[in-house]
């Protein structure tokens, strides 16, 4: 009985975890009689877990109390929000609504087996990430496979191929094989980092992408100099042959445009500054945009400042932070910065508990790096590095969009998080017996 438990309960985490990584924006707008299949989900899950044993787990890893704390100040005020603007206060508060991921995650991984399962998971995700690579060369054919799904609001997607987050986990999954297989410095496995990650930049051409990449560059040198240093000559050599492909005729076409040289990426990256516009104004489009949000920005801070209950307890949850109609005739609700989405949400109080919880559960991660960077073989500690990337990605990411406020970024973010501090809880009980 307790085995079928289990199993439903894994399959379900499992579920949803693939979901949102490979579905995105899709899955988020699906919904069963106006309730998201996130939320439905979580809802279900609450079912399968012994909460006292999140409680626990949370008070050993000692952010119980500023965790509750959060929770509670921005809870209250949705459920004051929510009657007065219905479902969006909902929407709006994803950031904290996804938190009780991390408090059923925590709880299915205080149980040893769960974490061969999710080994043999992750393999799977690989697989599929490379399918999606492959879809989308084919993308034309295999779209009248997908559904259209409608949210509440009444905007429309595709199912299964929106392509919402394939930039992301193309970044996250490159590091995959050098992590998870033995002998890091295999051809295969560079060869998989350098394409995934080249995949991304030409296609996609976020600059999200650049900063994800340049950060974990000066951290990885920190942990592992040789090997950075090395895997970086690699990435640079693929980066000269760009121009040889372009020349022999291979078209390297992306969101923007050409890509012709290793100098497209650092004049893109350079557009994030208001008014540079590059050689020939190739640029201008992505320079404006970086204008706007400079606009959004300054507009966020000038409301939030302009009296005292708006600066210590936010603008709450239901109302647009800034309003804005972008392309297809989608409401912008937020600025493009995780970080002044919370701040103008939650105000100053809820932004400092943020902050403080983040910085609780960043010292948990380097307290388990500190117990097992001797055993760097063991599933623990390859989970730990891999989880490190996604939110590495995530903070960085959030300098240049709300990321948090997406359910396909959020859940993933919670239920890592749950599995470090459970992690954490089951390496502290060993080394106590």
């Amino acid at each position: 009985m307790v085995k079928n438990k289990l199993n439903l309960f894994s399959f379900s985490i499992f579920f949803l975890f693939f979901c949102n990584l490979f579905f995105g924006w899709g899955f988020q707008i699906f919904t069963i009689s106006s309730i998201p299949i996130n939320y439905i989900i979580l809802i279900a899950l609450f079912f399968f877990i012994n909460i006292r044993v999140s409680f626990d787990i949370l008070k050993h890893n000692k952010i119980n109390n500023i965790l509750f704390l959060f929770l509670l100040l921005n809870l209250m005020r949705l459920i004051y929000d929510f009657q007065k603007h219905g479902l969006i206060a909902i929407r709006d508060a994803t950031y904290i609504i996804d938190i009780f991921f991390l408090l059923i995650s925590a709880y299915f991984f205080s149980f040893k087996e769960m974490y061969d399962r999710f080994d043999k998971f992750l393999k799977i995700c690989f697989f599929t990430v490379i399918l999606y690579i492959i879809f989308w060369f084919l993308k034309d054919l295999v779209i009248i496979f997908s559904p259209i799904v409608t949210s509440p609001l009444g905007q429309d997607a595709n199912l299964f191929f929106n392509w919402s987050t394939i930039a992301f986990f193309l970044l996250w999954f490159s590091f995959y094989k050098i992590i998870f297989t033995k002998k890091e410095q295999n051809f295969l496995n560079i060869f998989y980092l350098v394409f995934f990650i080249l995949f991304s930049l030409i296609i996609f051409q976020r600059r999200f992408i650049y900063l994800g990449l340049i950060s974990l560059f000066f951290i990885s040198l920190f942990f592992k100099r040789d090997q950075t240093l090395k895997i970086s000559i690699y990435f640079f050599l693929a980066l000269l042959v760009l121009p040889i492909i372009n020349y022999i005729g291979l078209s390297l076409e992306g969101k923007l445009g050409q890509v012709s040289n290793m100098f497209f990426f650092i004049d893109h990256l350079a557009s994030a500054i208001p008014g540079y516009q590059g050689i020939d104004g190739k640029f201008e489009i992505t320079s404006n945009t970086a204008e706007q949000r400079l606009e959004f920005w300054t507009y966020v801070l000038k409301n939030q400042l302009s009296n005292y209950y708006t600066l210590i307890f936010g603008n709450g949850y239901g109302s647009p932070i800034v309003s804005f109609t972008a392309i297809g005739n989608i409401t912008v609700r937020e600025p493009h910065n995780m970080y002044l989405t919370i701040f103008s949400r939650s105000g100053l109080v809820g932004f400092y508990l943020f902050i403080l919880l983040n910085i609780k559960l960043i010292n948990i991660w380097f307290q388990l790096y500190s117990t097992l960077k001797h055993k760097k073989n063991e599933l623990h500690y390859k989970l730990l590095i891999f989880s490190g990337i996604y939110f590495v990605l995530i903070y960085v990411s959030g300098l240049v969009d709300s990321n948090l406020s997406y359910n396909y970024f959020s859940i993933i973010f919670n239920i890592l998080w749950g599995l470090i501090i459970s992690m954490n809880f089951l390496h502290i009980e060993g080394n106590k017996k």
